[in-house]
């Protein structure tokens, strides 16, 4: 299995989109090439001409709906794995 894409900073092994106009708002698996792990990085892409995705360097501002969706997404797509909701869900009930 290849990345999806690499930078200087990272290769991208997988993406969950949520989409609204030209705003992309993005949650990632990630292998930080520095370190050689595996992270969650959360990100903002602009759509631009012939549906390239743009990086948008500022943080990831998000409604708590839009966030639930994103993590809905996540969760499809095993980016983020089962043991996190998991542990996630702990926390929630703890609460």
């Amino acid at each position: 299995m290849k990345p999806l894409r690499a930078t200087k900073y990272c290769e991208i092994w997988k993406r969950g989109i949520l989409q609204e106009d030209d705003d992309m708002h993005a949650i990632e698996k990630i292998k930080v090439k520095s370190t050689g792990n595996f992270e969650v990085q959360f990100a903002f892409y602009k759509k631009r001409e012939e549906n390239q995705l743009q990086f948008v360097s500022r943080p990831l501002d998000l409604s708590e709906e839009i966030l639930l969706e994103l993590f809905e997404v996540a969760k499809d797509q095993k980016i983020l794995s089962d043991k996190f909701f998991d542990d996630l869900k702990g926390i929630i009930d703890r609460v």
